[in-house]
């Protein structure tokens, strides 16, 4: 799905603020392929306020983490005492958002992208930040997200990396635990979710050990905080 699928037909003006150079030019290199935006690259939230020129931005792409410096969190704060009210989308590492973060970050930022990433979640997280100047631009298109199809849901050890990265991003913006997890333990999540409680049973379905299956069941336990068949069920329904 390209861009324009994503956002209205219009060239907007994106700033990257980023030190790896690498990341901005990956970033450029998809928006200027699919919607012709421009985008400006600043390797430090200082570099940005000194060019003068946060207001002439449609969104800013800010990664959380500089060395040395201001980092991202004091340059929302910054936004906030200004009254900026440009769209950010906040980048980070998944190893350097732990769940308090992850939740502060979704909190004050627009939205939540995190590395490494791929295209659409890239798209999704735009979308979600921009939705304000979007219905104005484009009132008609309502934002939505990438559908999760219901074989996943019915049969969860059909799940690929797509639909993995797709619930994954949606724990993300939902602030749930969930994102926590690798594909191989989302797959018994949905299961043990889905009322499948047998050590025995999981590994037959999924083709493991049953050594491995209490592995990744101990292992979701205690990244999902929660051993209760009750609570994973709600957290399965949150991805809905």
């Amino acid at each position: 799905m390209t861009v324009q699928e994503r956002l209205p037909k219009k060239k907007y003006q994106i700033a990257v603020i980023d030190d790896q150079e690498a990341i901005y030019l990956g970033l450029r290199s998809l928006l200027e392929a699919e919607g012709g935006h421009r985008v400006e690259y600043f390797d430090s939230p200082e570099a940005f306020l000194d060019s003068s020129k946060p207001q002439e931005f449609d969104c800013i792409l800010l990664d959380l983490i500089f060395n040395g410096g201001m980092d991202g969190l004091q340059l929302l704060d910054h936004f906030a005492r200004q009254h900026l009210k440009t769209p950010v989308v906040m980048m980070t590492s998944e190893n350097k958002a732990n769940h308090a973060t992850t939740f502060e970050l979704g909190r004050r930022a627009k939205a939540l992208l995190l590395k490494p990433f791929v295209g659409y979640q890239l798209w999704e997280a735009m979308r979600k930040a921009m939705e304000p100047v979007l219905e104005g631009a484009n009132s008609n298109e309502a934002p939505t997200e990438p559908p999760i199809p219901a074989r996943v849901f019915q049969t969860p050890a059909t799940l690929t990396k797509n639909d993995y990265e797709i619930l994954k991003h949606r724990a993300v913006n939902r602030h749930s635990l969930v994102h926590r997890l690798t594909l191989t333990e989302m797959k018994v999540f949905l299961l043990l979710a889905d009322q499948c409680q047998s050590n025995e049973e999981l590994a037959k379905i999924l083709f493991i050990e049953e050594s491995t299956a209490i592995t990744h069941r101990t292992n979701i336990h205690k990244k999902l905080e929660t051993r209760n068949p009750l609570k994973l069920r709600d957290l399965r329904d949150d991805l809905l």
